[in-house]
Order: structure tokens, then sequence, then C-alpha cells
């Protein structure tokens, strides 16, 4: 007896109600499929148009990371210092961006003499 005979002595044996669960999986699992397939095209094509430009694709809501309004302003904390590059590295391994789309976030985090040193240097280089 072949597989594709087994499974039709199985379905004809099978409740119709079963039957017609099975098909609806079936159309289910066909129609996530196609989905998945759509998702992964449009992320190629996005990476494709954000590496086009030169700029990394970071998302325009920034709740999903709870240390992205934070400041740097010089104080002489070790600890906050430390802090603070912290949440800047999680934020930019979440976001996978570029290093030059680092610094310019880096920088705009930057606040009162800590910003005043960096506008200095930009302007020096």
């Amino acid at each position: 007896m072949t597989m594709s005979s087994k499974s039709e002595t199985c379905s004809m044996s099978m409740n119709p109600n079963l039957l017609t669960i099975l098909e609806n999986i079936k159309t289910q699992l066909n129609n996530l499929s196609q989905r998945m397939d759509r998702i992964k095209n449009d992320r190629r094509d996005g990476d494709r148009q954000s590496s086009s430009h030169g700029e990394d694709k970071v998302p325009r809501n920034h709740d999903c990371h709870e240390d992205d309004d934070r400041y740097f302003d010089s104080r002489l904390d070790p600890q906050y210092h430390l802090d603070w590059v912290m949440s800047l590295e999680k934020y930019f391994k979440w976001y996978d961006m570029s290093e030059k789309r680092r610094i310019r976030f880096t920088a705009m985090k930057l606040v009162r003499q800590a910003g005043y040193y960096w506008s200095n240097v930009e302007r020096l280089t």
C-alpha cells in the first residue's frame, strides 16, 4: 500500500468534522507561510533602501528602550558616566547603528560643558 492510499484510507475513516478542521489548519498554515514570506521580503527591501541612502533603518518610536532620554553633562561621577555609556551601548546594539550615526546620536546627548566641549572639537576638526 502506498503512502497516498494510506492517507486516503485514513481520511475516509475520519470524522468529517475532523477533516474540516484539518483543512482549516492547513489553509491557515499556508496563509501564515505567505505572510512570513511577505514580511521577509519587506525587511529585505527596507534594508536595501536604507543602505542605498547611507542611513541606518532606525524605528521612529523609541519607546522600547528606557534609556533613550539620558543626557551627559560632564559631571565628575564615574558611576553616572559608566551607566550613561552602558545605556548608549545598549541603545546602539538594539538599533544596530553605524559608527557615524552613533557619533551624531551621542553628540546630541551631550549637554552643558560636555556639549560645549564637543562643539569646540567639531569646530577645530
